[in-house]
């Protein structure tokens, strides 16, 4: 039987998750949540970088997203979108609950609306390389936050990024490719 190869990635970790900090975030009902152990472990996910009072790419991701959604949904495969806001210093649960109505999500169980403490917010868009590298470890860059879609599965450590700005079916696509539930082993039909 063939292995599949190893996905360690720079240093040994041979999650992606494991990197991910495991703090409480906050989600646009007030519920805490665990990151890494309530939102990531065992799931196959959708995270995108947003906040409330964003006139730029903020509304044009989710918008897509929204578009992404249907698309998942109507596969009828299981996944968990996060939406983690980049300014936590102004963005409450309320902002979040809003803007989710707004964007006629808010009824959605497997989309979250998420804040973290600035510093938590730096460390998980680092953890996920949505950030530039030498973004300040205290507070969150609003000019330069991601217009990435990370995506993946913590059961099978795949992981992928996409542009937020690609076409919905493009994105589904590559969600379904890079997170499925399989891993390489059974992609390789061998003959004996």
């Amino acid at each position: 039987m063939i292995k599949p190869p190893s996905f360690e990635v720079a240093g040994g970790t041979p999650w992606v998750s494991s990197r991910i900090p495991d703090c409480v975030v906050r989600n646009q009902r007030g519920e805490p949540r665990r990151f890494r152990t309530d939102l990531i472990a065992r799931q196959r996910v959708l995270i995108s970088f947003i906040y409330t009072r964003c006139d730029g790419i903020c509304p044009k991701t989710v918008a897509n997203l929204v578009a992404v959604e249907k698309l998942l949904r109507a596969a009828a495969e299981p996944f968990r979108m996060l939406s983690l806001s980049v300014d936590p210093a102004r963005d409450t649960t309320e902002d979040l609950a809003e803007y989710a109505q707004g964007h006629g999500v808010s009824h959605l169980p497997h989309w979250e609306f998420l804040v973290a403490s600035p510093a938590d917010t730096v460390a998980i868009q680092k953890a996920l390389r949505a950030s530039e590298p030498d973004a300040d470890a205290a507070a969150p860059d609003l000019k330069s936050h991601s217009g990435m879609i990370v995506f993946g599965n913590e059961t099978t450590n795949r992981w992928s990024s996409i542009a937020a700005g690609t076409a919905p079916i493009h994105i589904q696509h590559a969600f379904q490719t890079v997170a499925r539930s399989s891993g390489f082993s059974s992609l390789l039909k061998l003959r004996v």
